[in-house]
């Protein structure tokens, strides 16, 4: 089809032998100049459409919707649509990009495009995707979409779109790979143990034989796949049983086809077809409950593909080609001249290794791809006793002085083109290094034990925030924020420049890191340890062939993936910021550096900033790092939007690049600081969640809303929650636009219709607006802050609350920032618990590593009924320990908080209040605490605590280092432990509750009793338990504000809904079929297909039902005389349901069950009503 004005036009090419019919075009209220042509394919059967709209003509959203609706289905779109939109790689969005994409939920389309520019555009524009790739949603799954880059003559590249029909060959693989899933850990154990003899040495060569050994007879290899079908992703040994059982009982039944063996046949489908269901629906929860804003589109994508059955062809590889591969391992390998160096020997000897510290590591090690040795974190968690303390004792060997063994040097690195880049150029990959996983446990073991010297001694700068416990992304980004604020507030300007540190951990010298760690007071023995690991690592890389290149040997740089690398660079760069010029803040993370300085002179400030930068130049060279001038940049924030040409910042005589706006850690910053970039950003990541969200399910088909809403706040949510509670103040029609982007994933979640009032979307999915959640993620942000004394954010903050609070100057028209209102919503808390550091480093890392066995009468509850049946169980069991009864209460509505503590055997009874903030928990471990200490104050050496709270004998117990760790737990811990160092054996018994058990009873009197007391015992209560009470506070507002609006948008829908639900009400609905979950939601919100709501909104001319009458939800269903089932009475059906006379719509809505779900499907169904 040519163009009008003689430049080209479009075409669709078809294979010779491939069967297709062409279409005719609805082009009603489309421009004369829009070219549009399709072809319907026979096999497989798709409409493929292509369009060309040229630039400046506009494509209305009626014409858009008429022609797509017009379309065959399912449907492939593409062209060229000359429609910008972020949410397909643009910078920017124009009127038929928005119409796009407002009209994606209505059309039902999915947008295939991943970002990546589609056309050749000169380096002083921003790239262009004008080339777009639209489907329908159900075949979406089945596609796969990329970009070559090699436009030809053109200067738009080709797209190759592809779409499974036949199931696609697998390319043969020769990489062997263990399958753990399938492993028989139980003979793995056995043959170990029959492996270990008194005679073995703690020799890690002779453990490592053993272990392979045994791997070898017991956990098999994957099977290389040439042409066989790929494996479902949920697939596991029941399902292969179950479908093992259906091909027995339908072959039972070929070779002897009588009655009873058709009935067993038939049984064993039905059960198989069950269990297959139930597995793919249960592993796709698991898979969804799995995703956060960090996981891979990608990645989401082709696991979806996988679930639907739909695996398209597989676009060739990241992986580089055999060509480039070594030139990449030559760049990851330095070589640095090894100066003359020698290992201290001298110093204060480590503390050996201890088994519980394996354990710990172990027991939070996720499971991932082990190294080239082929042992993983699961082999070594199912290792017997006697071989993990074997290990143990191998680790100690390396602490003495032994060295580690050759294979831990060893690191297979994995290099994957990173988006966009040049795959021609060795930089353009980012390396995944798989190193060995018995030496990563030994490097954990070390790392923690480094941590926290390094943070209890307080030996890191305040302003280092990456991967720090307690500290992270936030802290940077709100001491950016809040001090540009600040500035702002004193009517001064401020200068941030953004540092990026050139190959950062490649450049490491270990030789100078050894000196610093020395410095530090780490110990000789861990010193050298780690020397060793850094020290003549061998690096091999795979290539996309499977050939693996090296080793080439380095002794430069921190190793790739280490768990101790980001730790050691914190070591390395702790006094980089030591002689920056006063008045100009240096902020970190990681390799990310920022220079920060406000004042009223900018000239005076660009001065100081290249002051500082040269001093910081030289503290570099002499550590062996560099400044990339090209990737940094400088913003100079003022209040007005001004443009000027400034001095230039310069780095080593290079200038650092002026700009207006600035990406830092993920977060949009701007000259004016306004945020419309950063919401722009996020709402651009958002959207493709939604779009991913799309292809798993329509208004009628697919994944359940449970699903989907797990869906939404593992890959959408996050997103619009990323760095917004910094955000204000901000444009209130900016701030809209996440709300509009929360609204339409709530849609595709619950097949509502457009019209449907946004509160009653939120209440149908229970989530609250996304301003409630960016005021509890303040507070959350901001508990943390001052529960640690002198975090460098709170003198800023305080700082900066006055001017917010007077509401002059800056601050007269503007909303108070997040942060700010969170300090205010705090001030009322004046016994929130804060230490000068986090409670995880105040308390021995050896007490918090090692586990707090326990009684377990939870699992034997069946066995007793009362007090009788646990004395007779237990008092043969423990007669010589004491027995001590321990319990909280809590009484929610007067906030009244009250322990117990019952030893019967000397009729020892106390009682006490709690602090009002004190949540339950915290009352059950203060009052093991307190039960304690009456052992210690009374000289009870065998004592038992019977406590009825599993949560709190947990968090006792609990080997995990965290920064969120309360301090009652950890301080209950320490006290437990070193009673029994002390030879008092104090243990814990978790008992069911409310079973009559009578010294269980009293204890909880006695917790009554004091919580009614009247003064509270003076414990300071931790962030997380003020933070549940603001949670609540907030919530209580929420409920006001939800409860305002309905009054004028969704009337009708307080009839079934007076407070704002705390989870939605199809959580517990079992799920047969999204149809029907979808309808009774439509039916909920009032705004459904009847014919009154139809006539509403201007479908319908009329809102009566053929019968005569106003067709709305009441008369559809209870009323009209042509929807009826015959010889049943829905009122009576219904009633039998439970559902109360009299009876209405509402009171069936409002009451939902099982039952009463069934029935209003089945009549609707029965009758052809589709709602």
């Amino acid at each position: 089809m040519d163009r009008q004005d003689g430049y080209g036009g479009i075409a669709i090419l078809v294979q010779e032998n491939m069967p297709y019919s062409t279409m005719d075009i609805n082009r009603q209220g489309l421009a004369q100049n829009t070219q549009v042509q399709g072809i319907l394919l026979h096999s497989p059967n798709v409409a493929i459409i292509n369009i060309y709209n040229p630039p400046d003509t506009r494509v209305t959203t009626a014409s858009w919707r008429r022609l797509v609706n017009s379309l065959p289905k399912p449907v492939i779109i593409t062209g060229d649509f000359n429609g910008h939109h972020p949410m397909w790689g643009c910078a920017s969005s124009n009127l038929n990009g928005r119409t796009i994409v407002e009209t994606l939920e209505d059309t039902r389309l999915i947008v295939l495009n991943d970002g990546t520019p589609t056309r050749l555009t000169p380096p002083n524009q921003n790239p262009s995707a004008v080339d777009l790739t639209l489907s329908s949603s159900d075949i979406a799954s089945r596609t796969s979409w990329r970009v070559i880059k090699d436009s030809g003559m053109s200067d738009h590249f080709p797209i190759l779109t592809y779409l499974n029909h036949d199931q696609p060959q697998q390319e043969p693989t020769t990489t062997k790979r263990r399958l753990f899933k399938k492993a028989n850990w139980n003979q793995f154990h056995d043959k170990i143990n029959e492996q270990l003899t008194d005679a073995i040495d703690s020799d890690y060569q002779s453990l490592f034989r053993i272990i392979e050994d045994a791997a070898e007879d017991t956990i098999p290899y994957a099977k290389n796949r040439i042409n066989n079908r790929n494996p479902q992703p949920w697939w596991d040994e029941d399902c292969t049983q179950a479908v093992t059982e259906r091909r027995n009982a339908i072959k039972r039944y070929t070779l002897d086809p009588t009655m009873n063996n058709y009935l067993h046949a038939k049984k064993t489908i039905a059960a198989s077809r069950k269990t297959l269901r139930r597995k793919r629906k249960e592993s796709f929860r698991k898979f969804c409950s799995s995703l956060n804003r960090n996981s891979s589109t990608s990645m989401i994508w082709q696991t979806i593909r996988r679930f639907t059955k739909n695996q398209a062809t597989k676009p060739p590889t990241d992986l580089p080609s055999p060509s480039m591969a070594p030139l990449i391992l030559d760049l990851l390998t330095p070589i640095d001249i090894e100066p003359d160096f020698t290992l201290e020997q001298e110093g204060t000897p480590e503390a050996p290794f201890r088994h519980n510290e394996y354990l710990a590591v172990l027991q939070h090690k996720k499971e991932s791809a082990p190294g080239m040795d082929q042992v993983s974190y699961s082999m070594l968690a199912k290792l017997p006793i006697r071989a993990s303390v074997m290990m143990v004792d191998i680790y100690n060997k390396y602490l003495q002085g032994h060295s580690i063994p050759s294979q831990w040097k060893n690191v297979l690195v994995y290099p994957f083109l990173k988006q966009e880049k040049n795959p021609e150029l060795p930089q353009s990959y980012r390396p995944i290094a798989l190193a060995s996983c018995p030496g990563k446990v030994l490097e954990s073991m070390i790392k923690n034990r480094v941590e926290w010297h390094i943070e209890s001694e307080k030996l890191l700068p305040p302003l280092q925030f990456g991967f720090r416990r307690g500290k992270g992304c936030n802290d940077c980004i709100a001491y950016i924020t809040s001090y540009i604020q600040l500035g702002y507030s004193r009517n001064e300007h401020t200068i941030a420049t953004f540092l990026d540190i050139h190959a950062a951990y490649d450049n490491v010298d270990i030789y100078i890191l050894y000196q610093k760690m020395e410095s530090m007071g780490i110990s000789s023995q861990l010193r050298n340890l780690i020397f060793q690991f850094l020290n003549n690592r061998n690096m091999y890389i795979k290539d996309r062939k499977g050939t693996i290149h090296g080793p080439k040997t380095t002794n430069k740089g921190l190793a790739q993936g280490s768990p101790l690398s980001p730790t050691l660079f914190n070591i390395y760069t702790a006094d980089i910021g030591t002689n920056i010029l006063r008045g100009v803040q240096l902020i970190q993370y990681a390799d990310d550096l920022v220079l920060l300085s406000n004042g009223k002179s900018i000239p005076l400030l660009i001065q100081n900033m290249n002051s500082s930068l040269q001093e910081l130049k030289e503290w570099l060279a002499e550590h062996k790092l560099t400044i990339s001038p090209a990737k940094s940049s400088a913003i100079l924030f003022k209040k007005k939007n001004s443009a000027t040409n400034y001095a230039p910042i310069l780095y080593n005589e290079t200038p650092i690049p002026w700009k207006k706006q600035v990406k830092y850690l993920g977060v949009m910053l701007s000259h004016t600081l306004n945020w419309t970039d950063h919401v722009e950003l996020i709402n651009q990541k958002a959207l493709k969640g939604i779009n991913v969200m799309r292809a798993v399910c329509g208004i009628r088909w697919g994944a359940d809303p449970s699903t989907l809403l797990m869906l939404y706040k593992g890959i959408v949510r996050p997103h619009l929650d990323y760095g917004t509670q910094f955000i204000k103040p901000c444009p209130k029609q900016t701030l809209a636009k996440l709300d509009k982007t929360q609204y339409q994933a709530l849609r595709v979640i619950t097949g509502c219709m457009r019209s449907t009032p946004t509160n009653v979307l939120l209440a149908e999915c229970a989530e609250p607006s996304l301003e409630v959640r960016r005021n509890l993620l303040a507070t959350k942000f901001i508990l943390n802050i001052r529960s640690t004394e002198n975090h460098p954010l709170a003198k800023i903050l305080r700082a900066l609350k006055p001017y917010c609070d007077r509401k002059e100057g800056y601050w007269r028209s503007r909303d108070t920032p997040y942060p700010i209102q969170a300090m205010n919503r705090t001030d009322a808390f004046p016994s929130l618990y804060c230490s000068q550091l986090p409670p995880c480093y105040e308390y021995e890392l050896s007490h918090q590593l090692t586990p707090i066995p326990h009684i377990n009468l939870n699992s034997t509850k069946a066995d007793f009924l009362n007090n009788l049946d646990f004395s007779q169980m237990c008092e043969e069991r423990y007669r010589n320990e004491t027995w001590i009864y321990t319990d909280g209460s809590l009484e929610r509505k007067q906030r009244k908080v009250g322990f117990g503590v019952y030893i019967p055997s000397i009729d020892y009874k106390f009682s006490s209040r709690l602090q009002k903030e004190t949540q339950i928990c915290t009352a059950e471990i203060i009052a093991i605490n307190h039960a304690i200490c009456v052992c210690l104050e009374k000289n009870i050496t065998k004592a038992i605590i019977w406590v009825d709270s599993k949560s709190a004998i947990e968090r006792i117990s609990s080997t995990e280092i965290q920064a969120s760790r309360d301090f009652i737990s950890l301080r209950t811990k320490r006290l437990l432990l070193e009673a029994g160092e002390n030879g008092t054996k104090i243990t814990l018994g978790w008992i069911p509750g409310h079973f009559n058990i009578k010294g269980n009873q009293t204890a909880d009197t006695l917790a009554k009793i004091g919580r009614d007391l009247n003064v509270p015992v003076d414990i300071k209560v931790d962030k997380k338990d003020i933070l549940a009470i603001i949670r609540e506070q907030i919530r209580d507002e929420w409920n006001g504000q939800w409860s305002t609006l309905l009054q004028n948008k969704g009337a009708a829908y307080r009839c079934l809904v007076t407070n704002f639900p705390k989870k939605p009400w199809f959580s517990t609905m079992p799920f047969k079929n999204r149809r029907h979950l979808t309808t009774i939601i439509r039916m909920r919100t009032g705004h459904c297909l009847t014919y009154k709501h139809l006539n509403r909104i201007g479908i319908l001319d009329t809102p009566n039902c053929e019968c005569g009458q106003v067709g709305d939800l009441t008369h559809i269903i209870l009323e009209c005389p042509i929807n009826e089932i015959p010889g049943i009475d829905i009122y009576v059906e219904l009633s039998k349901a439970g559902n109360p006379t009299p009876m209405s719509i509402y009171t069936i809505l409002r009451n939902l069950n099982v039952q009463s779900t069934n029935i209003l499907i089945n009549f609707l169904n029965y009758n052809n009503v589709n709602l």
